[in-house]
């Protein structure tokens, strides 16, 4: 079952990227704009994190109230699946964090609203990617942590098509969902993110697929991929971001 819902994931399945610019930040309290999101949430968002500021010091000031607003919103249910870049590099190549996680919002400018008033970016320390991502597709298997625990990295991957989606064939399709089932079952592949309203022919746009590997390099991460039906076939491409290790799950 799991891997036809992946099959079917894959037909809407190509990478776009919306940028929140630091200066439109609005002064709301993250607080309340959480706990409306609570009530109407219906999408998620794939968030990654980077620096601004060249003051680490600063940076590093701020950091504990920003983990403060942010595991507050996961403890809501808001945010989950957080991955955590404890080598993240800053300027002149020093380590500093960095944070990789979902928000679920009912709009894009919701979730831009929420992030916009953690204390980072209000304060134009850091900036945000935001990526709509559809609903979890699939999640950490058993053999998952003892993978991670293994490995350095996971990297998250997200994919892009190279030719039109009424082209896309069937049956590499059938192969590349039967494949990430089984190494997500081997813990290799985690937590996959799909839009399924983007296999409807009324769909209007489309968004992209994300999931994550689990691996020593990149290099190692890109052997799996590489190998993979959907790109031997040069129906798809991807991209990579390291994000460091898992953190947290979903709130139960």
């Amino acid at each position: 079952m799991r891997a036809l819902l992946v099959l079917i994931s894959f037909f809407g399945l190509y990478a776009c990227q919306s940028n929140k610019s630091k200066e439109e930040s609005t002064q709301q309290d993250t607080t309340v704009v959480a706990q409306d999101i609570a009530v109407v949430a219906a999408k998620k968002f794939f968030v990654i994190t980077s620096w601004t500021t060249t003051d680490r010091d600063k940076a590093m000031a701020h950091i504990p109230n920003q983990q403060k607003q942010l595991m507050g919103l996961w403890n809501k249910g808001i945010v989950e699946n957080i991955y955590y870049d404890q080598k993240g590099k800053f300027t002149n190549n020093q380590p500093l964090s960095l944070i990789a996680f979902f928000i679920k919002a009912s709009t894009e400018d919701d979730a831009h609203l929420a992030l916009d008033t953690t204390d980072l970016v209000k304060s134009n320390l850091a900036e945000y990617t935001l990526r709509p991502v559809g609903q979890n597709v699939f999640g950490r298997s058993d053999k998952a942590m003892k993978v991670a625990s293994t490995t350095d990295h996971v990297y998250a991957v997200i994919w892009a098509f190279l030719v039109e989606r009424s082209k896309l064939d069937p049956e590499i399709l059938r192969k590349q969902a039967i494949l990430n089932e089984k190494l997500q079952q081997e813990g290799l592949l985690e937590n996959g993110y799909i839009d399924f309203r983007l296999s409807s022919e009324n769909s209007e746009g489309t968004q992209p697929g994300i999931y994550f590997i689990n691996a020593k390099s990149e290099a190692e991460a890109r052997k799996v991929l590489d190998t993979m039906p959907l790109v031997t076939s040069k129906q798809a491409t991807y991209g990579l971001r390291d994000v460091g290790q898992f953190l947290a799950g979903t709130k139960e």
